[in-house]
């Protein structure tokens, strides 16, 4: 048989163990949702795009000077 203060001990200990069940998913969540971003990828700077739509030669030279010149701008 349990000794009476058990009780009050047990229900502490097992109220911390299923609101930490609770919990450290719910923040874990939110902490990947921050970092990550909705999309699971960081959004890309416009110059970072515009570097690469240069390099494989979709722009040229005077279109991505223009297109760099604005984004500056």
């Amino acid at each position: 048989m349990l000794h009476w203060m058990w009780g009050a001990w047990g229900t502490t200990a097992l109220m911390l163990v299923f609101g930490s069940m609770v919990l450290v998913p719910i923040i874990l969540t939110i902490h990947w949702l921050v970092t990550t971003g909705v999309r699971g990828e960081k959004a890309d700077e416009p110059l970072e795009i515009l570097k690469r739509r240069y390099t494989r030669g979709e722009l040229s030279r005077e279109e991505y000077e223009v297109q760099r010149q604005d984004l500056r701008a």
